[in-house]
């Protein structure tokens, strides 16, 4: 399976990411738990779901790799868009790029699942998850909204989960 990891810089993708090297089976050699490794990259990890280990794709979709990516965005299966909780007036410009991005890799963004981690939410006065259900439009509908605090690894494995819950039940 093919997921893409998308969002605004300094949101906390690349946090995410660093997380998720730790949560793989078996976990990444400390090398590569920089999150900007998968920005470089798809890189072939697994993730143990259901008391077996699957094999992902998972790559790291910024303005500045697009180019490395494409193949990615081409055959992508599902999208976990990690969303700044404290700057919401960028998460529906953000969202329409990667709607765009998808649509030129000839791809109805309607038949890729989204999944909205929230991340920062434990800062104050940011965006609730039923304000990010109202913020993004996504062909199809959101899968869902999972809350995360990246650095503490809070909502990065329920995010992926609930992705995979719907790409493959």
């Amino acid at each position: 399976m093919n997921i893409v990891y998308a969002g605004l810089p300094l949101a906390g993708t690349s946090t995410t990411l660093g997380v998720l090297g730790t949560l793989c089976a078996p976990p990444l050699p400390p090398r590569l738990r920089n999150g900007s490794v998968f920005a470089q990259a798809p890189l072939e990890v697994g993730w143990r779901r259901r008391g077996e280990v699957q094999k992902l794709t998972i790559a790291q979709r910024r303005a500045d790799n697009l180019a490395a990516i494409a193949d990615a965005l081409r055959s992508v299966d599902g999208i976990v868009y990690v969303a700044d909780a404290g700057r919401r007036s960028m998460l529906s410009p953000d969202i329409e790029l990667l709607l765009h991005d998808i649509e030129a890799h000839q791809r109805d963004p309607g038949d890729v699942p989204l999944v909205v981690q929230l991340n920062k939410r434990d800062l104050r006065g940011t965006l609730d998850v039923d304000g990010a259900r109202a913020e993004v439009f996504w062909p199809g509908g959101l899968v869902g909204v999972v809350e995360s605090i990246a650095p503490r690894g809070v909502g990065v494995r329920d995010a992926l989960d609930a992705l995979l819950g719907v790409i493959d039940p």
